[in-house]
């Protein structure tokens, strides 16, 4: 079992549903990303690295995004970098209603994941990196 799968494995089978859906769409949308737990939660990176942002910086060794369970909601969070404030300034606007930080999103486990959200912050993150999906 990896490590991601242990990490999953500590929530309620609700969680771990939830954890799962958004594992599976960081493998859909970034096929070429590697899972590793960093920061003792989930990350997806590319060649063992961090994203390039959008003025060419690496941003150091961190992934692409992480996500990581928490008591009342899932917080999917951007690397802090420029393009992680960029995506959440796009998302944000056309999707007023949830949580925000400068680089997370939070989601509460009260409402349905928002699938195609998530879908959509992944494939912002492709389109502001260069990075195809």
């Amino acid at each position: 079992m990896s490590d991601i799968e242990l990490y999953i494995m500590r929530f309620s089978p609700e969680v771990q549903r939830r954890l799962y859906a958004i594992r599976a769409i960081g493998l859909e949308i970034f096929p070429e990303a590697t899972e590793k737990l960093d920061h003792a939660v989930p990350s997806f990176m590319i060649d063992g690295k961090g994203i390039t942002d959008y003025a060419g910086r690496r941003a150091g060794g961190k992934g692409i995004f992480y996500y990581a369970a928490y008591k009342d909601h899932i917080s999917v969070s951007l690397v802090n970098s420029h393009v992680a404030y960029l995506v959440i300034d796009i998302i944000k606007n056309s999707y007023p209603d949830y949580k925000y930080t400068k680089t997370a999103v939070k989601l509460s486990h009260d409402e349905e994941l928002p699938l195609d959200f998530i879908r959509e912050i992944c494939k912002l993150l492709t389109l502001l990196t260069g990075k195809e999906a």
